[in-house]
């Protein structure tokens, strides 16, 4: 590993994101739907972090 952890980090993603090209149209159309998906969860759970941490530091402020 180089001393580029983030071009490190993409490079490997890359390779575990790659996958045979597609063989009809409605094959391309579900993986796109599982990515969308996968990235719906994704933000949805970050969002929820940030709103927790958030309530969390609210609560410390007023009972802190």
């Amino acid at each position: 590993m180089s001393g580029d952890r983030l071009g490190d980090a993409i490079r490997a993603w890359r390779r575990a994101r790659s996958r045979p090209p597609a063989a009809d149209m409605h094959e391309q159309l579900r993986y796109l739907e599982r990515d969308v998906q996968e990235v719906r969860t994704r933000v949805n759970a970050l969002f929820f972090a940030v709103l927790a941490a958030a309530l969390g530091d609210l609560a410390g402020r007023l009972f802190g």
